[in-house]
């Protein structure tokens, strides 16, 4: 009996020498994992709790236990600080919380604005003004098949080095991920599937900046793919050739080209910018109507019309 009750304290024993070593490899090993590729930049808003910060990080696989980094946030005084972070490599959960309670950890950052409705060339355009080395051509290669997934934002890159076009892609691929995670779980909608609507959102965040516009828009563009009628939206060659409605001639308008939707019925083969929440959520929540024409005017002004021959008059009486 009394040999059983000291091996059953061994066991007791062991177990929690284990599950102590375990939690120092935790907190003190450099997290590692496959999905995560350094440098990486992250931010901490205003506001933002422990909690907050350590499920972020968890989200964006920099830590596995998220009750350890709170642990060890409390062990160096239980405050996290806004600002942005920059990690080069992988650290251990105890030292990425002294980074974000320490006051002199926070990164020096470039603020990069990237507009409503931005395609991957603009983008790019955009990285290369903030940062003169930024490589466009790698830049665009790779952020081809993410068009329309790499989310309009204003965004802190770090300042002591151009960043590399694989974690720009990755900071605003997450973005996007994040933005639109309950808006994809609530979406019921079988008439068009996401990336239809994403498509869809796309045109229809350049085509107009008012909420109710967007969504007067977006039931016009439906009842056109519905009919089988072209869309005939001139923003498309903004993609095509960087022309706007005010500069584009007839020649244009035969241009053969998959996203020429004068031509082409049916939509484009992928989005042609990013869009915003806002335009997504006004595709998804468009507002019905027997609209067939719509048009904008230089102030930014729409107009609808169910018949050509009232399309035209507008045309007329506004372009």
């Amino acid at each position: 009996m009394i040999n059983y009750i000291n091996k059953n304290k061994t066991l007791f024993f062991d177990f929690f020498v284990l599950l102590f070593l375990l939690t120092l490899l935790n907190v003190f090993y450099p997290v590692h994992n496959n999905k995560t590729r350094y440098p990486v930049l992250f931010n901490i808003e205003n506001g933002e709790t422990v909690s907050n910060v350590a499920e972020n990080l968890k989200n964006d696989n920099l830590i596995s236990f998220p009750i350890l980094f709170k642990l060890s946030v409390f062990f160096h005084g239980g405050v996290v600080r806004r600002g942005n972070y920059y990690l080069e490599k992988e650290h251990s959960v105890f030292t990425l919380a002294y980074h974000i309670t320490s006051t002199n950890k926070k990164t020096a950052v470039v603020k990069v604005q990237v507009p409503n409705g931005s395609n991957v060339y603009e983008i790019a355009g955009i990285l290369q003004k903030n940062f003169q080395d930024f490589d466009t051509e790698n830049f665009i290669k790779e952020a081809s098949i993410y068009e329309g997934m790499l989310y309009p934002e204003t965004y802190f890159l770090a300042q002591a080095k151009t960043p590399d076009p694989q974690t720009v892609l990755q900071i605003m691929k997450k973005t996007f991920d994040k933005k639109t995670r309950e808006i994809k779980k609530d979406y019921q909608n079988k008439q068009l599937n996401f990336n239809e609507i994403l498509i869809l959102s796309s045109i229809v965040e350049l085509e107009a900046y008012k909420k109710d516009d967007q969504r007067k828009i977006s039931g016009v563009l439906k009842n056109r793919l519905e009919r089988g009628i072209p869309l005939q939206v001139d923003v498309s060659f903004k993609y095509i050739n960087g022309k706007n409605t005010y500069n584009l001639t007839t020649a244009d308008l035969k241009i053969d080209n998959p996203y020429n939707s004068y031509v082409n019925k049916g939509l484009p083969p992928t989005p042609i910018g990013s869009p915003s929440i806002k335009a997504i959520d006004s595709v998804i929540n468009d507002i019905p109507s027997d609209y067939l024409y719509f048009l904008s005017d230089r102030y930014g002004n729409t107009y609808f019309s169910e018949t050509l021959k009232q399309h035209n008059i507008n045309k007329r009486k506004y372009i």
